[in-house]
């Protein structure tokens, strides 16, 4: 889930260049006003599940990793990025 989190900032940065600079928090970019809201929606749920294991010490179990994927597979289709 770490790995997807990375992967999420570096699309973040590919398509919104200059919102993530090197002291930028997970957490500000799953609040930033910058993205659209789908691609908002699913790095947040990607970054929760990271606080939650990480931070937390809670394991991620199965159910949490297909959410973290399919969250991620959401943030990557072009309508996520659609301004609305």
């Amino acid at each position: 889930v770490h790995l997807l989190l990375f992967r999420s900032v570096e699309d973040i940065a590919g398509r919104r260049p200059g919102l993530v600079r090197p002291a930028t928090t997970s957490r500000a970019l799953a609040g930033a006003r910058d993205l659209p809201g789908a691609a908002r929606d699913a790095f947040g749920r990607i970054a929760r599940a990271v606080e939650i294991s990480l931070f937390g010490g809670r394991p991620i179990d199965a159910a949490a990793w297909e959410q973290c994927r399919t969250a991620y597979a959401e943030l990557t289709v072009p309508r996520a990025w659609a301004r609305t």
